[in-house]
């Protein structure tokens, strides 16, 4: 999903305006550079099928065998399929920000 939000914000690395960082709740935080009006993006609860992320981890510890790792794919590939043909406002919470001091609250 970081492809998508770079892809549809325009957010670039190498241009300082796009960081990935887990130290934040939701699944990005997005700000205008010109107003500074600050959302952060989160995905709702039961939204993402919960194997994916149990699975996820297992593979990256490289303990998954062919048959789970094909069954993984299925699944993020079911879930992909899920989230373009639903109604983004079902599947996610946009909340807006405040920045006080460099801090988002």
């Amino acid at each position: 999903m970081t492809d998508v939000a770079v892809y549809l914000t325009g957010g670039r690395y190498q241009f300082n305006t796009f960081y990935v960082d887990t130290d934040f709740q939701g699944l990005y935080i997005i700000q205008r550079i010109d107003d500074l009006k600050t959302v952060s993006v989160s995905l709702n609860n039961g939204v993402k099928p919960t194997t994916i992320d149990s699975l996820g981890y297992v593979a990256i510890q490289q303990n998954l065998s062919p048959c789970d790792i094909d069954h993984l794919q299925q699944l993020e590939d079911n879930f992909t399929e899920t989230l373009i043909q639903s109604n983004p406002t079902k599947l996610f919470t946009v909340k807006e920000n405040h920045i006080l001091n460099g801090i988002l609250m």
